[in-house]
């Protein structure tokens, strides 16, 4: 079975240059998590405005994958004596391992022949390994200048101002600071500043939307750009291609507004690349 991980670290307005690296931690920690927890997944997508980070892992594994490891023992002349029974050293090394006589096995090494015992370790259930991981995860997050807050010993880029974390639509339960995981996001801080449940992914991005957030980095800069060519057309001009600022000002909204305004004549007969430069 397969199950579907959502969290979002909702804060303050993160720097517009400091998101895109703190999802990409973000994503990477995730990963490198799960990896060494034993948990499949299919893949891992990310979104993020100034006010949330947010990580989706979808596919998921319900529990670990099953692992083996070896134990070696004394050498095969030690374990045995001559007629193959075996010796103190073989039943005490067994027994240090829980298992019965009949598991151990003789296996050629650099060093000779050796007994080995190769035990099952049976994979646990996903869910309540994903508590201590999601800290981990969100308190690794790379930033440029970090910062604390109030009298907790916590780092971030801003503050921290919820955590929605959830596993198939059930709470992942952790606290972090002052603050405790939920399943409810927030809109908007001046259109919309409301709270709201969410229940997987799908539901997350429908009512972000209602709340006037669009958490999708493509989607708001496809926003602006569509917006700007037709408030520039609407007037015979063109829009000016500036990817580096059109980047900035995708991370610095949450919910984009093109606008456009005009300027008495005489402010701009300065040389353009000034005018430009002011705007």
């Amino acid at each position: 079975m397969k199950g579907e991980l959502l969290l979002e670290i909702g804060t303050e307005e993160i720097p517009a240059g400091f998101l895109l690296p703190a999802l990409e931690g973000l994503k990477k920690n995730m990963e490198a998590e799960l990896a060494a927890q034993r948990i499949r997944f299919d893949g891992i997508i990310t979104m993020g405005t100034p006010r949330r980070l947010t990580l989706c892992v979808q596919g998921i594994g319900e529990k670990q994958e099953d692992n083996f490891v070896d134990a070696m023992g004394p050498p095969e002349k030690v374990a045995f004596d001559e007629k193959g029974n075996p010796t103190k050293a073989a039943k005490g090394f067994a027994a240090r391992q829980g298992v019965s006589l009949s598991d151990l096995e003789v296996v050629e090494t650099k060093k000779g022949k050796y007994i080995r015992v190769r035990k099952k370790i049976v994979g646990k259930e996903t869910f309540p390994l994903l508590s201590p991981i999601l800290i981990k995860v969100i308190m690794n997050i790379p930033f440029p200048k970090s910062m604390r807050w109030a009298d907790l010993d916590l780092r971030f880029a801003r503050p921290i101002k919820w955590i929605l974390a959830i596993f198939n639509g059930k709470i992942i339960p952790f606290r972090l600071g002052n603050l405790e995981s939920t399943n409810r996001s927030w809109g908007h801080r001046f259109l919309n500043n409301k709270s709201f449940l969410v229940y997987n992914l799908q539901n997350y991005l429908h009512q972000t939307e209602a709340h006037f957030v669009i958490p999708e980095i493509k989607k708001r800069k496809e926003v602006i750009q569509n917006e700007a060519y037709k408030l520039a057309e609407e007037v015979g001009g063109k829009v000016l291609e500036d990817e580096e600022l059109l980047n900035t000002v995708t991370n610095l909204v949450e919910y984009p507004v093109a606008l456009r305004g005009s300027f008495d004549p005489e402010y701009l007969s300065l040389p353009r690349e000034v005018l430009i430069s002011a705007m």
